[in-house]
């Protein structure tokens, strides 16, 4: 996981219900890549546990693009990424 640039990467394996980042967060885009199959989902959560972001994976495999997002959150939890990654692009 990596939460040191203006794209974080969060893998299947960081996947949890621990808070990632406590501070807010203004997130621009999301995308989901890499997973295997259309069953494939992922949950994004602000950091009271409310979903706020979540989407299943295409049928042809191709990235999921969640765009002109610019929401602000405060908190930051991925409780749910089957497989693949999530690219979180930050503001």
């Amino acid at each position: 996981m990596d939460l040191s640039s203006r794209v974080w990467e969060i893998l299947a394996a960081d996947a949890s219900t621990a808070v990632l980042h406590r501070g807010r967060v203004f997130i621009r885009a999301i995308v989901f890549t890499d997973y295997t199959s259309n069953a494939d989902n992922f949950v994004v959560q602000d950091g009271n546990g409310k979903t706020v972001f979540s989407g299943n994976g295409n049928a042809d495999l191709s990235p999921v693009e969640l765009t002109s997002i610019e929401t602000p959150i405060q908190g930051l939890i991925v409780p749910t990424l089957a497989t693949g990654r999530l690219l979180i692009y930050i503001m």
